[in-house]
């Protein structure tokens, strides 16, 4: 009699290979869930289509105007900022262009994101400087790209390496003491477990940098002669983080090691500046975003929307309504989706705050929400160390979009921002409130890079 052996089903062995994978590498499944998701939420959405009647997203002629001036004055004050004080001599026969950014990404030195993409394409920047700026700071250098590559590589997005990237160069910088005495300085990129991300490696006066114990100083370019791929002299290069030891007796602090911070904070960048040789050459606009319908319905836990929009859109998509950014929203197939209103995410945003005082700059922020009260949305917000807010409480304005993704621009209105009494670092922000059935607008990039 021949003997049957048992063995295990190939196909089951194959279906657990699978669903390991698809919770060890979550990207793995993405796509076969969105489409489960769409397809789930399709008939349904039909339903609720036919049950109730969406309240159309119309803003009176008086709402509109204000909106229109508010974002025409940021957009005036930002460009004001990303360009004071950088015309230096080296840039005085040059045209600026300006871009957004759309992606902070890869760590570097001090555990901080230290690489931005640009909402311009390789092509496009080909022929510019290598150093971008913001106002009088040093950003970061263009990453390097081959134009032989050709035009798919032309047509990729621009990207930034800040200074703290593992592949940027030593950059020579001064700091002036309280005694008018200049110490000159070498600095490189620090580790990713290092408590900044610049840290300082040559002084000129070995000495007297030992004695240093306060924080904060400014540290700026300066050129060396034969030295290469420096920037010009002048430009903000960081604030000084001294690192060591205290003494006793009220002795001065001795310093094993100075590291600099930034003047920025990588998180927070909206914008910056590129710089084209030559004076008055034409710059093309910046792509921008297509809006297309959509239809919202609350989900039945108050906390978010189904959305339902014409046309394919993409992940992290904003969604308007009433003229303000209600939300960012998670993409399925077949155009349906769900959002996540800034009442209840919880995912750091970039935020813009414009003060109501228009002598003040636009603030750079990054904000995470942690609750609400009394209708109020509490907003926790991180911003540029050692300059506007450290320590100090921000001004009452009006709260905007950062940087985002391509496809959540910088300039949608949130609502309305006021420091909140308990904390300097808490935002107390007033957003409209949403019917459960709306008509609205998602935004998608018109041409991601």
């Amino acid at each position: 009699m021949a003997r049957r052996t048992r063995a295990f089903p190939a196909g089951l062995y194959g279906l657990l290979l699978l669903a390991l994978c698809a919770l060890t590498v979550p990207a793995f499944g993405r796509p076969v869930e969105n489409v489960l998701l769409g397809a789930a939420s399709a008939w349904p959405e039909r339903l609720l289509g036919w049950l109730a009647t969406p309240v159309e997203a119309a803003v009176d002629t008086a709402t509109a105007t204000r909106l229109a001036e508010l974002e025409a004055e940021l957009v005036q004050r930002q460009a004001a900022a990303d360009f004071d004080g950088a015309p230096l001599p080296w840039l005085e026969g040059c045209t600026p262009v300006p871009c957004q950014v759309v992606g902070v990404e890869r760590i570097g030195g001090g555990g901080e994101p230290c690489e931005l993409r640009l909402d311009r394409s390789c092509g496009e920047l080909a022929e510019a400087l290598p150093y971008v700026t913001k106002g009088p700071r040093l950003v970061g250098t263009l990453a390097p790209w081959r134009a032989l590559d050709g035009e798919r590589a032309a047509a990729q997005a621009a990207r930034v390496q800040l200074l703290h990237h593992p592949a940027a160069h030593a950059h020579a910088g001064e700091l002036q003491l309280d005694d008018g005495a200049v110490l000159r300085l070498v600095a490189r990129p620090a580790a990713a477990v290092d408590p900044a991300p610049l840290r300082v490696e040559l002084w000129d006066d070995p000495h007297r940098a030992a004695g240093l114990d306060r924080m904060g100083q400014l540290v700026r370019t300066t050129e060396l002669a034969g030295a290469v791929a420096q920037p010009p002299a002048g430009l903000w290069l960081g604030h000084t983080l001294p690192w060591g030891y205290e003494r006793a007796n009220g002795e001065r602090a001795l310093a094993i090691g100075v590291y600099l911070v930034p003047p920025f904070q990588p998180r927070a960048l909206a914008s910056v500046v590129v710089w084209l040789p030559g004076r008055g050459r034409p710059v093309a606009p910046p792509r921008g975003t297509v809006a297309r319908p959509a239809r919202l319905q609350a989900l039945p836990d108050g906390r978010g929307f189904a959305v339902t929009a014409r046309g394919s859109w993409a992940e992290g998509a904003a969604v308007l309504a009433f003229g303000c950014c209600l939300g960012r929203a998670h993409a399925y197939a077949f155009g349906q989706g769900q959002v996540v209103p800034f009442r209840h995410s919880r995912e750091p945003w970039g935020l813009l705050l414009l003060p109501d005082d228009p002598a003040l700059p636009v603030v750079e922020l990054v904000g995470t929400v942690e609750g609400d009260r009394d209708g109020l949305v509490l907003v926790r917000w991180q911003g540029e160390p050692g300059g506007a807010g450290a320590g100090r409480r921000l001004p009452p304005g009006h709260l905007f979009t950062g940087a985002n993704g391509p496809h959540c621009p910088p300039g949608l209105l949130l609502g309305r921002a006021e420091p909140a009494l308990e904390a300097s670092d808490l935002l107390q922000v007033l957003v409209p409130a949403v019917p459960e059935a709306l008509a609205a607008t998602v935004l998608v990039a018109a041409e991601a890079p």
